[in-house]
């Protein structure tokens, strides 16, 4: 055999392995680079805290009064959740993607519960117990309340 036949017998299969590694190296890069940026896996989200009765209210009276910020900030301050999750959970709020959660006070009709408020002078926790528990707007809340006192 000439040279030139050998080095071409060698040569094309070596190029033929190069290239093929070379492939398979760029393929498996881009997998790993694509794993990276996949997005979080459920169980590394942040779990949304449930918020107690009396924190529901004062969001829900908060977003009645037209504060959405200050709503946002209770919301993050009471579930320790970043900014852009509390601002999505409080939205959800606002627009009734979220239930309120059960109370969790004494058993008993509404009104004996709005009176004991009254009674203890705080009528701002009258109208938010009244908001958390029937979905009313804070004005509708407050002529309840009035209606009671």
């Amino acid at each position: 055999m000439s040279p030139t036949t050998l080095m071409v017998l060698i040569a094309v299969p070596f190029g033929v392995l190069m290239l093929s590694f070379i492939a398979m190296t760029v393929v498996a890069g881009r997998s790993v680079g694509a794993s990276r940026r996949a997005p979080k896996d459920v169980a590394e989200r942040p779990r949304i805290l449930p918020l107690s009765p009396e924190t529901y209210a004062e969001v829900t009276a908060l977003i009645g009064e037209g504060k959405l910020i200050p709503a946002i900030k209770l919301v993050r301050k009471e579930t320790g959740l970043g900014l852009k999750e509390a601002k999505d959970y409080t939205e959800a709020i606002r627009d009734g993607r979220v239930a309120p959660p059960a109370p969790i006070g004494p058993p008993g009709m509404l009104s004996d519960r709005v009176r004991g408020f009254l009674r203890a002078g705080d009528r701002d926790a009258a109208v938010a117990l009244v908001q958390a528990e029937t979905g009313m707007s804070r004005p509708e809340a407050t002529r309840f309340v009035e209606a009671l006192d």
